[in-house]
């Protein structure tokens, strides 16, 4: 069986930080409902640069500080996202992102 890899999530980010991208290794492409629904630290997740900008190209990690707040951290520019320890998913993420 051959695995590819696919684009799950692509958010925007606000203030000129560029773009989230999600990376999910699967056989087939997820529906935006599947990749909505797949856990924070269970894939590879990567920061997109401003476009204007050298490709950032950063894994980006999830770290819980406390019970209530967790961040995004991309490990190669440093952009730091604060958000609620009770996101937990793809879909929760983007929804908050969006909102923000």
């Amino acid at each position: 069986m051959t695995v590819h890899s696919w684009k799950a999530l692509y958010i925007p980010l606000e203030d000129d930080e560029g773009e989230f991208v999600v990376i999910v290794e699967q056989w087939k492409q997820p529906s935006e409902t599947e990749a909505g629904l797949i856990r924070l630290d269970s894939e590879p997740t990567i920061h997109h640069g401003d476009p204007s900008l050298p490709f950032c190209g950063g894994l980006t990690r999830f770290v819980k500080v406390s019970e209530t707040k967790s961040f995004l951290f991309c490990e190669r520019c440093g952009l730091k996202i604060s958000f609620s320890s009770s996101v937990e998913t793809l879909g929760e993420l983007k929804e908050h992102l969006l909102n923000v």
